[in-house]
């Protein structure tokens, strides 16, 4: 028995000791400091019936976080593939990362141009004040090095820095009750855009770059070749990005309050299991891309073999059994979770098979076929759209997954083969 015992210590010592379950479990603490932190801010507002500020808020926080996302330029992945696969007539990746930094300032300058000039048309409000302060973090956002982080193997760290602005604006969040919106906006702008900088300095400071490699090896070519090679790892992502903004767009069209808080609250408790899909996913990059490699396998393959897809049924499951849960206490949130539950299998089984066709440098066919997939989806579902209801919102996203799906599955290809072998 006590030998037994030991040798479960030593494996869990052995597993628990590897670069990728260390980050994984930096990743999972950190999304739940972050988003955690944020869920019950939320759940603090919205089951004591501040259903305006978790709206407002709701609404204002995925619209600049789109712009984070635009401004990174598709940094985190392209630097960590260019830390991973280097190429012997690439420069340092440091020279590398300081030419998407240019890139990335110059974005953030055209989209807090973009915020200021959309406020000039629009009467004061909590969307306009959050935007225009948190924006200002865009700056400092430029110089993220989260690439590099994940590429060096070290994604937790990165993940734990992310958290911070998260948990900054979740914290500021309850105190926020009872003032009007626009200074509500104004605190939480303010507090994202600081606590941004402070992330951003934590994450330079222990990248440990080497700032004279990187400006002797820069140029105006350089600045312009990263700028076009990293566009696709910033548009293949962007359709599901631009879908979810859509969805909330359209929530705070058709919706009351009530609602749209609602939809906030079940989307916010969903996307913890899109979170732990794609921690899994960064964590997992190296030994997957060996796989297909090795194996070239085929599409049922990857389904049946791939960890992301069993955690997205498991994912599913656990939604399905908290909807019943909460089913006597409040069904209209029961109900929501219930409708929501297949989604996180559905973008486990997409998401799969996207990060197999990126591997395969099949970038343009990814992004064309999120962006039909995106386009159709919303095409079909708008018209029946009804203020009664989130079911028109959750189907739209469950429709995109699905489509996505099966259109990566019908264009499969073995397109890397084992060494010596043939198909």
């Amino acid at each position: 028995m006590n030998s037994a015992f030991a040798s479960l210590r030593t494996l869990l010592h052995e597993f628990g000791s590897t670069p990728k379950i260390r980050n994984l479990a930096l990743l999972v603490v950190g999304f739940g400091l972050g988003q955690g932190l944020l869920f019950l801010a939320n759940s603090y507002l919205y089951w004591n019936g501040h259903y305006q500020l978790v709206a407002a808020f709701g609404a204002a926080n995925v619209l600049i976080t789109f712009a984070y996302f635009i401004s990174d330029w598709g940094g985190m992945v392209y630097l960590a593939k260019e830390s991973v696969v280097r190429v012997n007539a690439r420069p340092p990746i440091e020279c590398t990362y300081l030419a998407l930094c240019i890139v990335r300032l110059l974005v953030a300058l055209l989209l807090i141009g973009g915020i200021y000039l959309s406020r000039l048309h629009e009467p004061r409000s909590f969307l306009g004040e959050y935007g225009t302060l948190a924006g200002i973090g865009l700056l400092a956002y430029a110089f993220n090095t989260n690439g590099l982080l994940d590429g060096a193997s070290r994604a937790g760290i990165s993940g734990l820095s992310q958290a911070l602005p998260i948990v900054a604006a979740a914290i500021a969040l309850p105190f926020c009750v009872g003032l009007d919106d626009m200074t509500a906006g104004r605190i939480l702008g303010a507090v994202y855009a600081l606590s941004m900088v402070g992330a951003i300095t934590w994450q330079v400071s222990i990248t440990g770059l080497n700032w004279r490699r990187a400006r002797n090896g820069l140029s105006l070519r350089l600045v312009w070749t990263v700028c076009c090679d990293s566009l696709p790892y910033m548009m293949t992502p962007l359709p599901g990005h631009a879908l979810f903004r859509a969805q909330m767009l359209l929530a705070s069209w058709y919706l009351p309050t009530q609602l749209m808080a609602l939809f906030v609250y079940a989307r916010q408790i969903i996307g913890i299991g899109y979170q732990g899909l794609g921690f899994y996913l960064r964590v997992d990059l190296k030994d997957f891309a060996n796989y297909l490699a090795a194996k070239a396998p085929s599409a049922i393959a990857v389904l049946t073999t791939a960890t992301t897809v069993r955690m997205g049924a498991l994912g599913t499951v656990g939604i399905a059994s908290l909807a019943a849960a909460l089913w006597m206490v409040r069904p209209d949130l029961a109900l929501a979770l219930l409708m929501y539950a297949p989604c996180v299998l559905a973008s486990a089984i997409a998401t799969t098979f996207q990060r197999v066709f990126l591997l395969q440098s099949r970038g343009v066919e990814t992004v064309l076929i999120l962006t039909l997939t995106a386009v159709i989806s919303l095409a079909l579902v708008t018209p029946m759209l009804t203020t009664q209801s989130i079911i028109s919102l959750v189907i739209i996203e469950l429709l995109s997954q699905v489509l996505q799906a099966v259109i990566f599955f019908s264009r499969w290809r073995r397109t890397t083969q084992p060494s010596g072998d043939s198909e």
